[in-house]
């Protein structure tokens, strides 16, 4: 009897022994989208997975990383709250800890007012997390797609170069961490004008000079419209940005 009583002893030091041996240590607590070091210790690592789950009741995870270095880095979750960074092994939690995870903070620097599709430049300062943006938005609102953007990993001076919109109106210039604003900076964008000088009458093929003035924003070109109407693909253009003297040559 002495023989199975010691065996079963020493197969549950051996099963305390090893779930002794996983281990995780991590900071207490990060900002939104983080990517933070975890380390850790297992008795086996292969097939290991770093998970960050909303709780330990559920199998629900957040963010997770293959176990593949010592630390493993891992990118914490969006949302701000408590969660639990747990080590998985073959399907089962080996170990974990508690994590809480905060918004960070950020700050813009805009002009007040621009003219319509004129560049300017943003002053920020954010936690640059991965794919981290200045934007646009609609005054307090959700942002607006397809508008001018600049990724703040890019800037090596904390400054960032946007567009304004085509639309006269009221916006705000905004930090994007994936879908969470941080910080917010009006901008009135402003209608602009041009005018244009040219012959009233010229021959088919000739070439001839415009003189212009307007705001030159990106890509601004002049160009050949029906009377009163849209502009013809295909014709004659001109970027005013390759003028010097407020003069351009089409050719009719």
């Amino acid at each position: 009897m002495a023989k199975p009583l010691a065996l079963i002893c020493a197969l549950l030091l051996a099963s305390l022994a090893t779930a002794q041996d996983y281990s995780l240590t991590a900071p207490d607590s990060a900002h939104s989208r983080q990517v933070i070091e975890v380390s850790w210790t297992a008795p086996q690592a292969d097939g290991g997975l770093l998970e960050i789950r909303t709780d330990l009741e559920t199998n629900s995870r957040a963010s997770y990383a293959y176990v593949r270095g010592n630390p493993q880095t891992i990118e914490v979750p969006e949302a701000s709250g408590d969660y639990q960074i747990v080590f998985v092994h073959k399907g089962e939690v080996k170990a974990s800890r508690p994590l809480t995870v905060f918004l960070p903070e950020a700050s813009l620097e805009a002009p007040a007012q621009v003219g319509a599709r004129e560049g300017f430049v943003v002053t920020w300062r954010g936690p640059n997390s991965r794919s981290d943006n200045i934007t646009f938005a609609e005054r307090g609102g959700a942002r607006i797609r397809g508008s001018s953007y600049a990724y703040v990993s890019n800037s090596n001076d904390g400054t960032v170069s946007l567009q304004a919109p085509e639309a006269p109106g009221e916006y705000d210039v905004i930090y994007l961490t994936g879908s969470t604003v941080l910080a917010r900076a009006p901008v009135t964008v402003d209608a602009v004008s041009a005018t244009l000088s040219a012959p009233a009458k010229v021959s088919a093929g000739e070439d001839f000079d415009v003189s212009w003035t307007g705001p030159n924003s990106a890509n601004d070109n002049v160009t050949f419209a029906e009377r009163g109407g849209a502009m013809i693909r295909g014709s004659s253009y001109v970027y005013v940005g390759n003028s010097r003297d407020g003069v351009v040559k089409l050719r009719a």
